[in-house]
């Protein structure tokens, strides 16, 4: 009955009374290991005499070993460890002559009297005459004295296992050589002396571990001799010298090698090296000379090499001295030497665990083939070169961590490590020399209401901004920020990088709470009984000339004034160049709290983020190159990998682009350090980057009142985009515990004020269907029962039809050209739809892919029919209409186009999502069945220049229609003067060109040319990859019903089961109102023809 959550006293004779009953029925093995057990043992159970095993480990037993025991002398097994047992090890434990198990290890009971825990006293000499024992285990006891002079009988000991592990065993421990047949020795952690047990006899020993003792003299070749086998060797923390003999090479099946903390001396030969079977290689903290050998290129797992060295010297990152060199003292390693030729630095800077405030890079392997290339040459010509070692080099395995290395920094001179004394050093952000320029980060903060707050209580206030203040001057320290101004409420600091002042922005977030609470205390004897400071932070980044100061450059200002300013409290904004340079770093951003970063947390989080992209590059490289030659889904693997890790990493969310004043002439010069120089260098992804043209009715309304404002003669000012995050704590995702927490919350998802002058021309995450009802909380990436649903949404995913062979034969530009002005038409469509719906989630600008959300299905389809035309108006340069599949096509009755340029699959389906989260660009990412279906229908069922859905959201869309239809009829009737209505108004617009045959009548008999009537057509019943069963159809204007069409639908995850039976019947008329811009581009169009 293990591990059987069995709840019951050892020393209740009601248990022991029916386990007396089984017994005398013939029970030999009674196995309660893991269980709830609890009490001393009842001396009853000593009437149990036929058992054979007798196991209660890993329970909650307490007292000693009773002597009720003595009567159980049939035993071979007795396991009584992990309990709670003190005192002494009996002494008639040699009248067990049967016992081959004898596990009494990790005990943890308190004895009367002395501050020692488990059992205490020697180890007797009576267990040297337990012939039959293979397993002795008395590990993390208490245990003093020396060891029996003669523990086993030689040859003729059957003693296998021998832990005495984590003891205060002292004297010589040579007495271990006696037991002739052990397989596996653990001594360590005790007080031995004198030399390291050794025996030729040991012919099947396989585990030696005799680390943290006092062991002195040198190491006995006769052990590397005998144990041929030996699999792990552990020697380290010992007193042990002179050198490395060389018989240990032969030690052919050796996994791990740990010989630090000794005064080990000479020179560690290549045969070492190049144990086929090493994995870990521990030499440090010795006194060996030399480099590490190229032999080593043969092995996987890395080897650790380690000294103890610290940062509070700023010159210990870059020492002079060549480690292990005696010959080049004063030498520098160049940076081929700093590493053995198959390995190289990653671009992460992993903490060191010992306290030093020092980062080094990560080290991983070269591919193979990229390796063989790397140490082409001979060792004689260059010590880094392999020579005839080449051939030997392993391959990388994507299954474990053999892609990573650890070679102490002291090796490497310290040359790729990172000390933040050094910077603290540096001073200010600052450009020493003529035509180059720096990058600095500038953070700029100010209290909310602190004026107010300071006339209300200010005795109260004066002791908040003290502590306030600590809290920043203390972050600043941490993160080597350089204060420029502190006026009030307000400061502002510079830094050398951006993840440091995003860190020290999100450090004393972090320390708020505790402040907050401080305060409430000290409030309670004023009428104000909460006194809150809520923060406003803005952080832009930017490039410093030189002979700039810092103090006075455009960055600070661009961070106070567009930043900051227009921050709501509780947020952290930055803008776009400092959100490119830590999108990368929010796993180490997520771990800063109140005392900056957490190295321990820091180190794992870092080290398996480089393991895994390491693995995921092998694993996919053939999928890599698959892609180039043909189309993924949105829904594929590959694309699963880039949203926001929600249990550690910071989060940020895109909090909208607006279109903003530009900056004058003299701030954007090379004189005062500018941001757009920064982010032109960085070169963005596509989907950070969404431009839109403002509509031309708000264009002239901004032109009228420019005119207005500045009279008769004004300038049109010039605009910029400006691209604002938003950025927080993994905690500020947990659930609010308080009306206080929720209120930060809620705060952190305020829209941004914006400024006069400010025109939002792209939606922020907050702002994406379904995004303000996800709970953001760490581990809840999806929804889970509880939790308030989500919203119904319409995804809509589009690709251009024969993509895959447009951006492998065309150039990049013209890609890049070619997604711009679909993402520019999308967006314009999205600009003009009534009622503000529509979210850019994604644009894909290498595969010309896109993803958007609706609120209401009906506007989703409804910008589906507009984009699909808008985009033949677009200018199209001839090398994109020439490309195969992008053709003009006339329609011979109209004359308009009925193909001109790239032609969009579209695919929209309707759902409740599992979760809406930011992606890697803090941009809105959906995920759930209606996200696979939608990319189901696009890449399975719909061809170039269609829009297809089920036939189930088609009727409730076309519903939707009627009855806005039936509304516009009763509103869209003559007023008292005989006015017609706005539709008709317009019908001049298309009645100038009669021959386009667009004159298309609504429901009413009225004329509108504002209108145009929707038709659809069956597709067939599909089935689709994880979906089921759907009846398609695809759905298009009047105007482009001419279109045709592939019979066969493309090749896709799904299956076409029953062909399309033509024109979908029964549907109630619908015509839609057709953007006034598509009117003029049709027309414009015509008369171009």
């Amino acid at each position: 009955m293990p591990v059987n959550n069995l709840n019951a006293s050892v020393g209740n004779i009601e248990m022991v009374q029916p386990m007396q009953q089984v017994h005398d029925c013939g029970m030999r093995i009674l196995n309660l290991e893991a269980n709830n057990l609890v009490g001393q043992f009842h001396p009853a159970w000593g009437a149990l005499k036929d058992l054979l095993v007798f196991n209660y480990g890993n329970c909650w037993i307490s007292g000693s070993i009773p002597n009720s025991m003595r009567s159980m002398r049939n035993l071979t097994q007795i396991n009584l460890s992990n309990n709670w047992l003190n005192g002494t090890l009996p002494d008639w434990l040699d009248e067990f002559q049967q016992l081959r198990i004898l596990n009494l290890g990790s005990q943890f009971g308190d004895n009367e009297g002395s501050e020692s825990v488990g059992l205490t006293g020697t180890v007797p000499r009576q267990l040297s005459e337990l012939r039959e024992l293979r397993e002795l285990n008395l590990e993390s006891n208490a245990l003093t004295g020396e060891l029996p002079a003669m523990l086993c009988h030689g040859d003729d000991s059957n003693l296998l296992v021998l832990n005495l592990r984590g003891n205060q065993l002292s004297g010589n421990a040579t007495s271990v050589e006696s037991c002739g047949n052990l397989v596996t020795l653990d001594v360590s952690h005790n007080d031995f002396e004198g030399p390291m047990p050794a025996s030729e006899q040991w012919d099947e020993l396989a585990s030696y571990r005799t680390s943290h003792n006092r062991l002195s003299g040198t190491f006995p070749a006769k052990l590397a001799t005998s144990a041929r086998i030996l699999e792990h060797l552990d020697v380290s923390s010992n007193l042990l010298t002179g050198r490395l003999p060389n018989q240990v090479t032969i030690l052919s099946g050796l996994k791990t090698l740990l010989m630090s903390g000794n005064r080990f001396t000479g020179t560690l030969t290549e045969d070492v090296f190049f144990l086929p079977a090493l994995m870990v290689f521990d030499v440090s903290n010795n006194s060996f000379v030399g480099t590490i050998h190229e032999a080593i290129g043969g092995i996987i797992k890395p080897y650790t090499v380690t000294t103890n060295a610290s940062c509070s010297d700023p010159g210990r990152c870059k020492t002079p001295k060549r480690f292990g060199d005696e010959v080049a003292g004063q030498h520098v390693c160049s940076e081929q030497e700093q590493l053995p030729c198959f390995l190289k630095f990653s671009d992460y800077l992993l903490p060191r665990e010992d306290a030093s405030n020092m980062r080094c890079k990560y080290i991983v392997r070269l591919p193979r083939d990229k390796a063989l290339e790397a140490c082409a040459g001979s060792p004689d010509a260059d010590p880094t070169d392999l020579g005839d070692y080449a051939p030997l080099l392993a391959d990388i395995r994507p299954d474990a961590y053999e892609q990573s290395w650890y070679v102490d920094p002291s090796y490497f001179q310290y040359q790729q490590c990172e000390c933040l004394m050094a910077k603290r050093t540096k001073g200010p952000p600052r450009c020493t020399k003529a035509g180059d320029k720096v990058t600095v980060s500038v953070v700029v903060t100010d209290v909310k209401d602190f004026s107010e707050l300071t006339r209300k209580c200010p005795e109260l206030m004066n002791k908040a901004m003290g502590g306030h203040n600590n809290i920043l001057r203390k972050a600043c320290h941490t993160h080597a920020g350089y204060v420029m101004d502190q006026e009030g409420d307000s400061w502002s600091v510079a830094f050398h990088s951006a993840e440091d002042a995003v860190g020290f922005s999100l450090q004393f977030g972090r320390s708020g709470s505790s402040q907050q609470q401080q305060l409430r205390a000290a409030s309670e004897h004023v009428p104000m009984q909460v006194l809150r400071l809520a923060l406003r932070v803005g952080i832009a980044t930017g490039t410093l000339p030189y002979g700039v100061d810092v103090a006075s450059c455009a960055v600070k200002d661009r961070a106070k004034d567009m930043v900051c300013d227009v921050a709501n409290a509780g947020q952290i904004l930055m803008d776009e160049p400092t959100f490119l340079l830590v999108k990368d770093s929010l796993s180490a951003l997520g771990t800063v709290n109140e005392g900056g970063y957490d190295d321990a947390m820091l180190q794992q989080l870092m080290q398996s983020q480089a393991i895994g992209k390491l693995q995921q590059q092998v694993a996919c490289g053939g999928v890599c190159a698959r892609r180039q030659h043909s189309s993924q889904s949105f829904s594929s693997d590959v694309l699963a990998q880039d949203h926001q890790d929600y249990d550690n990493d910071a989060i940020v969310v895109h909090m909208g682009c607006f279109e903003v004043p530009a900056p004058n002439a003299d701030d954007s010069s090379g004189g005062h350090g500018t941001t757009n120089s920064l982010l032109a260098a960085m070169q963005p992804s596509a989907d950070s980057q969404i431009e839109l043209v403002v509509p031309r009715a708000a264009a002239a309304a901004a032109a009228r009142s420019s005119a207005k404002q500045g009279g008769k003669h004004a300038q049109p000012q010039a605009k910029q985009q400006l691209h604002l995050y938003s950025v927080a704590a993994p905690g500020m995702r947990q659930r609010a515990s308080s009306t206080e927490q929720l209120s930060r919350i809620l705060s952190w998802s305020d829209a941004v004020n914006m400024r006069p002058g400010w025109v939002q021309v792209q939606k922020g995450f907050w702002e994406a269907p379904g995004a303000r009802e996800m709970d953001l909380s760490p581990s809840t990436g999806v929804y889970q029962a509880g939790h308030a649903p989500l919203p119904d949404v319409t995804i809509v995913f589009a690709v251009v039809a024969g993509a895959a062979g447009f951006t492998f034969k065309r150039s990049r530009s013209d890609t890049r050209y070619v997604n711009k002005v679909i993402r520019r038409c999308m967006l314009q469509q999205l600009a003009v739809l009534p009622g503000g719906d529509g979210y850019l989630c994604r644009c894909q600008e290498a595969d010309l892919k896109y993803m958007v959300a609706f609120e209401n299905p009906h506007k989703a389809v409804q910008w589906c029919l507009a984009v699909q035309e808008a985009l033949m108006y677009a200018h199209w340069p001839a090398s994109v209409l020439s490309h195969p599949g992008f053709e003009q096509v006339l329609d011979p009755a109209s004359g308009l186009p009925l193909f001109r340029g790239p032609r969009l699959r579209m695919g929209l389906a309707e759902g409740q999502p599992n979760s809406v989260v930011p992606d890697h660009n803090g941009r809105a990412n959906y995920w759930g069945s209606c996200v696979n279906r939608a990319a189901r229908y696009m890449d399975a069922a719909a061809h170039g220049g269609q829009v297809v859905t089920d036939t189930e959201l088609l009727h409730k869309v076309v519903a939707v229609w009627a009855a806005q239809d039936k509304d516009d009829s009763a509103n869209n009737t003559a007023d008292s003067n005989g006015s017609l209505p706005n539709a008709s108004r317009a019908a001049a617009t298309l009645t100038d060109l009669p021959e386009a045959g667009l004159t298309i009548t609504s429901p009413d008999g009225v004329a509108a040319a504002q209108c145009e009537a929707v038709t659809a057509m069956h597709l067939g019943t599909f089935t689709f990859k994880g979906s089921g069963e759907f009846a398609m159809v695809h759905v298009l204007h009047a105007s482009l019903s001419r279109r045709v069409f592939p019979s066969e639908p493309p090749k896709g995850k799904g299956q076409r089961l029953v062909a399309g039976l033509g024109r979908v019947e029964g549907l109630q008329e619908v015509s839609l109102q057709i953007p006034q811009s598509l009117l003029e581009a049709r027309r414009a169009f015509m008369m171009s023809v």
